[in-house]
């Protein structure tokens, strides 16, 4: 039998389970600050917004103080998109426990509340697996192409990536996960 984490994290899961429904593994995504692949884009935007911004009150200052007050939301927002958006991912990512089953892949989320998104691994069903290191990795349910969910666009995808729902993110041990999800075909 394969180890399955601790008790405690087993218990996380115990309420979400079927009657006849077995725990195989239980883990955590890859824990503190994380770059994707949109941050080749996000960083120098971010970076360039801010620049543009901190020129704008000053130009602004030297006219009228409330002009360049009105700089200020402008200011919070590129603070986020350079700073803020990896802490709250990080904060997000904290509350985020993964499960497979002998029947499914189980995303719980604690972050506002407790939810649970259940991913059947049965024929049919689209996996990806990504490698970033040795032995960690990302795996994606369902379709992983750019232009997936284009009509139902949602902004935190683009700055918070990394604690998408239908994904086991930066995943130790992750080819060892990925078998397990193959053998629940």
């Amino acid at each position: 039998m394969v180890s399955v984490g601790s008790s405690e994290d087993r218990a996380r899961f115990a309420p979400y389970l079927l009657a006849d429904e077995k725990l195989k593994w239980v883990g955590r995504p890859g824990q503190g600050l994380a770059v994707t692949a949109i941050d080749a884009l996000l960083i120098p935007f971010s970076i360039f917004w801010c620049g543009f911004i901190v020129v704008w009150i000053y130009i602004a200052a030297q006219h009228s103080l409330e002009f360049a007050l009105f700089a200020i939301p402008f200011v919070l927002m590129g603070l986020f998109l350079l700073i803020g958006r990896f802490l709250i991912d990080a904060w997000m990512r904290s509350n985020i426990f993964y499960a497979v089953t002998d029947q499914r892949a189980l995303v719980l989320r604690g972050v506002f509340g407790t939810s649970v998104s259940s991913y059947d691994v049965g024929p049919g069903q689209n996996m990806h697996l990504k490698l970033s290191e040795k032995s960690i990795g990302t795996i994606v349910f369902g379709e992983t192409s750019p232009f997936a969910g284009f009509g139902n666009f949602d902004l935190s995808k683009l700055y918070l990536s990394a604690s998408a729902k239908n994904k086991f993110f930066r995943i130790e041990n992750v080819q060892h996960v990925y078998k397990l999800l193959i053998e629940n075909k």
